[in-house]
């Protein structure tokens, strides 16, 4: 389990070219009885599962490893400059390394099947990211914290299922589940995206 969470790039800097990334933690038997002098108990796994105990990951990293699982094993360190201009009018394009993780499509096929029936299914937990025309995979969570009453909530996934371009990651500090004010953001963030590409579809019809 931490092998392959480890391979997703958790508890791992993304590489994005801003200062300050922090890399969060992936704990292990080894980080635990170096920091707590104790050994790694049954409980720790199944807390480390669902991604409860002394994991810690940032909205980016969830947006990344989402990014493997829509593009069925790879995916691109995160860049906010696509190019650099210039005074003298060069130009100097940012390099793109691609990322590549060693597991069957299978496998990733079927996580996308459970992703996309927490949308479209009866009992899904994010309906509020139903969008007509739109198959999108994501998964709601719930993180317990010491600071607020209520956990925060977590929701990452991706769109168009089949052709992804988009994989995204919404977080509501002390905003409980993950279908509930994340959800409502990350909807938001859809409708925007599509509103702007379909401009884009049209200016270019209209030019022609």
């Amino acid at each position: 389990m931490i092998e392959v969470a480890d391979s997703f790039g958790i508890g791992k800097l993304t590489g994005i070219d801003v200062p300050g990334e922090k890399p969060g933690l992936l704990p292990d038997k080894e980080w635990k009885k170096k920091r707590l002098k104790e050994g790694w108990y049954t409980g720790d796994s199944i807390n480390l599962s669902i991604g409860q105990g002394y994991l810690l990951v940032t909205p980016l990293q969830m947006a990344h490893a989402y990014a493997i699982l829509a593009n069925k094993g790879y995916t691109y360190t995160p860049h906010l400059v696509d190019k650099i201009v210039k005074s003298d009018g060069t130009i100097k394009k940012i390099e793109v390394e691609k990322q590549t993780v060693p597991y069957k499509k299978k496998y990733m096929d079927e996580i996308e099947k459970g992703m996309i029936q927490v949308i479209e299914g009866k009992k899904g937990t994010a309906k509020v990211l139903r969008t007509k025309g739109l198959k999108i995979a994501a998964k709601t969570g719930s993180a317990q914290n010491s600071k607020y009453k209520v956990t925060h909530g977590w929701i990452s996934g991706y769109f168009p299922v089949g052709d992804p371009e988009i994989s995204f990651t919404s977080f509501a500090e002390g905003g409980g589940h993950g279908g509930g004010i994340a959800g409502e953001v990350a909807k938001v963030f859809i409708d925007a995206y599509l509103e702007k590409k379909n401009k884009k579809v049209e200016n270019k019809l209209n030019d022609k």
